[in-house]
């Protein structure tokens, strides 16, 4: 089921509906949203899941699909303001650049998740038509097909009877892990205890830690686990057998190091203050930095000398010269009578 987002309609008119329940977005404060003008495009910015995922690949270059999702593709103008991701539910795949959702998190444009054994899209936009513009069917045609693709898959999805998932196969150290166990099969889902245990082991293959999947308040379906990354490298999850007829499951995961200069790239002036006066410096603006550091900074640069010798065999035009000098001096001399 895939629902695409209007400025009348389409979510807020679903509210409090048998389709509010299937939507992987809450839209409880979607509001209908029929805006005079907007002059202020923007273009929306992927997830991981959006950068890992079949639907924004437009190009069969990696690099120049990149370049395009960066500042290639037309911007966008409308959206629906005032939804977010259900938890445990809808999965982001595209959002705003600038924007906020109700809960805090950047505002969805694409979400993807589940209902009972099938899939469900939520699209907040509309204005994917503009994609058309420069570049004709292949880019707008590509990101609807794909997302139509994603929907029928649920059909082979529904066969099976589990899915394990991760929210995100990388994380940074003192993020939240979340696992995921979602049982597709009723009969099973009402077999199983409340509590599923699942072994944490390391790079070597040696046991880590044990984590307990617990089934989740919003249904019996659901098993979910969610603890702070707090060691850094790449891990397996092991679900073990859960009956004879459904094996063990891995889900890979990696934690790293966080790269909190990019999360936060602004100067910590009051910080730097601190620094320079507890070592004895004093701050500049960076539109002063051309005027004020030739000025403060003294040069260490020194002049050394340099003496070289070279052999006079090593030069063979002086060699000569000098050979020239003595055969003419005992020329003259021999002319002279001088020898």
């Amino acid at each position: 089921f895939g629902m695409v987002a209007g400025t009348r309609h389409a979510p807020s008119q679903y509210r409090n509906t048998a389709i509010e329940a299937i939507l992987p977005v809450r839209i409880d404060q979607a509001q209908r949203d029929v805006p005079a003008s907007i002059t202020q495009g923007f273009r929306p910015v992927l997830t991981a899941e959006g950068r890992a995922s079949s639907i924004f690949r437009f190009f069969a270059d990696p690099s120049r699909n990149s370049e395009f999702l960066t500042g290639g593709w037309q911007p966008i103008f409308w959206y629906q303001r005032g939804i977010t991701a259900k938890p445990g539910v809808g999965e982001i795949y595209a959002q705003h650049p600038n924007d906020l959702a109700p809960d805090g998190r950047p505002a969805p444009i694409l979400v993807l998740g589940r209902f009972g054994a099938g899939r469900t899209l939520f699209s907040a936009t509309d204005d994917s038509w503009r994609w058309r513009f420069y570049s004709g069917e292949i880019i707008f045609d590509t990101y609807w097909i794909q997302q139509l693709r994603y929907l029928a898959r649920s059909r082979k999805l529904g066969q099976r009877k589990v899915t394990f998932t991760a929210t995100q196969s990388i994380y940074q150290l003192g993020e939240q892990i979340r696992l995921n166990l979602r049982i597709l099969d009723p009969l099973l889902a009402g077999q199983l205890p409340d509590e599923i245990a699942v072994n944490i082991n390391d790079a070597d293959g040696g046991l880590r830690e044990r984590r307990i999947l617990s089934r989740s308040r919003d249904g019996e379906d659901l098993y979910t686990a969610s603890w702070t990354a707090d060691r850094i490298g790449r891990f397996a999850v092991q679900l073990p057998s859960l009956n004879a007829s459904i094996g063990a499951m891995s889900l890979s995961l990696e934690v790293s190091v966080p790269r909190l200069e990019l999360i936060n790239p602004s100067v910590d002036l009051t910080l730097l203050n601190r620094i320079a006066a507890e070592t004895g410096g004093q701050t500049i603006a960076f539109n002063q930095a051309a005027g004020l550091l030739p000025g403060l900074i003294a040069s260490v640069a020194r002049s050394i000398p340099l003496e070289t010798q070279q052999p006079l065999w090593g030069a063979p035009l002086a060699l000569m010269l000098f050979t020239m000098l003595i055969l003419a001096e005992w020329i003259i001399r021999k002319a002279m009578g001088l020898i």
